[in-house]
């Protein structure tokens, strides 16, 4: 299908840019918007010619296994505007007040994690609303590696979506909003079934530091086991109280272990707890190793981690900028 360049009004934004329909993101059933030879702007929906071909109901994955409906549906205002990407711009719904960047770092954080194997079908970024303290944004309940800004949604820190329009949501939300709700620094939230984590989540070896980009550990990761408050359980965090309980084992740490399930990450934005996520599961494996070989590991000093993690939020984009080039071929997909 041939190459349209694109430069028309849609709901009070300007789309300009080249798209090539053959790239779009079809396997989300999406109308992306063209030039015809007319001037007009055409919807084409995706069919099943194209190289992508419809989501199928199958094809969606919810977080652990279960999808819950949104319990509300309410209306409520959006903007339209556009998605970056290195090559072209889509034709997508942002949420209010949310400035595409900030959407754009859940997205690329969801798809990194998925990546590297942090994240698989499973787990899910999220970010505090930037003008409103009481909401957080995330993903519809969608595999981390086929997240788009169009699957962004908004929730109130009791876990109601605004705007469900019928979406599936994640299960395990409220995580992110008794976290949000506990610790007012916080801008991001990432969970993770990170597969080196879970080994320190159901031993008595305790996750330490071994380098210096996994430096935050030195200030302690903290163990929440389910099971001491509510018993015997299908292990998730499907409700307010199980979420509360998860934040206060939390307090003031970066990261937290989940026994049997995986991990939590903080930050003060999404980079920095992507970053985290990434490093609990390296640093884990890293001392899996260490103890393995013998005798005696000589971790970071609580000092060291303090000076370390320093430096690496301030030069945090270097790495940051890497894995996005390593991502960006999938971000139109």
């Amino acid at each position: 299908m041939p190459v349209a360049d694109a430069q028309q009004a849609v709901g009070g934004h300007r789309l300009v840019g080249t798209l090539d329909l053959n790239q779009l993101d079809l396997a989300q059933g999406r109308r992306v918007i063209s030039q015809s030879r007319g001037g007009r702007a055409e919807h084409h929906p995706a069919r099943r010619g194209d190289r992508l071909h419809p989501l199928r109901h199958s094809d969606l994955l919810p977080d652990c296994g279960v999808t819950e409906r949104p319990r509300t549906d309410l209306t409520g205002d959006h903007l339209t505007g556009v998605q970056s990407h290195p090559q072209l711009q889509i034709h997508t719904v942002a949420v209010s007040g949310v400035d595409a960047a900030l959407i754009e770092d859940i997205v690329i954080g969801s798809r990194i994690l998925a990546e590297f194997g942090v994240l698989d079908g499973f787990g899910h970024v999220s970010a505090r609303h930037p003008t409103n303290p009481n909401h957080f944004l995330m993903s519809r309940s969608l595999a981390p590696a086929l997240v788009t800004a169009d699957d962004i949604m908004e929730f109130d820190l009791d876990g109601n979506a605004v705007d469900a329009r019928g979406r599936s949501v994640f299960l395990e939300r409220f995580i992110h909003g008794e976290i949000y709700k506990a610790r007012p620094d916080v801008m991001a939230v990432v969970h993770t079934h990170s597969p080196g984590v879970i080994p320190f989540s159901v031993s008595q070896t305790t996750l330490r530091p071994m380098y210096h980009n996994a430096a935050f550990l030195a200030a302690g990761a903290p163990v929440w086991d389910i099971r001491k408050d509510f018993g015997e359980t299908d292990m998730l965090v499907r409700d307010p109280a199980r979420g509360k309980s998860l934040a206060a084992k939390l307090g003031d740490k970066s990261v937290i272990l989940m026994r049997g399930h995986g991990d939590v990450t903080v930050g003060p934005a999404v980079k920095v707890a992507v970053f985290r996520a990434y490093y609990t599961d390296v640093n884990a494996r890293l001392q899996s190793q260490a103890i393995a070989l013998g005798g005696e590991v000589n971790y970071l000093t609580p000092e060291e981690g303090a000076k370390a993690d320093a430096v690496n939020l301030a030069v945090l984009d270097r790495i940051w900028n890497l894995w996005k080039l390593r991502v960006a071929a999938t971000l139109g997909k």
